[in-house]
């Protein structure tokens, strides 16, 4: 895959999961607990997918767009 596919991959996986993640903070309106905890598993499998199946395979052949780098997280800490 060329640097640009997989710039955009990449973006895309990443707005899939903010949209899951969205979706696991409306389920906190579920009031039936069984079901909150079924919708939350399945969130997070999906969660696991998306980097499994689509982050990760690009990560290992392009690892400057992890963005989780080990440069982000240092400027997260530091407050950049």
């Amino acid at each position: 895959m060329d640097l640009d596919r997989a710039k955009e991959l990449m973006a895309a996986a990443q707005e899939i999961g903010a949209h899951v993640s969205k979706a696991g903070d409306l389920s906190e309106a579920v009031a039936d607990q069984v079901l909150k905890r079924e919708i939350k598993l399945e969130l997070g499998d999906a969660m696991i997918k998306i980097y499994s199946l689509l982050m990760a395979p690009v990560i290992r052949e392009y690892p400057e767009l992890d963005p989780d780098s080990p440069a982000d997280i240092e400027a997260f800490r530091s407050g950049n």
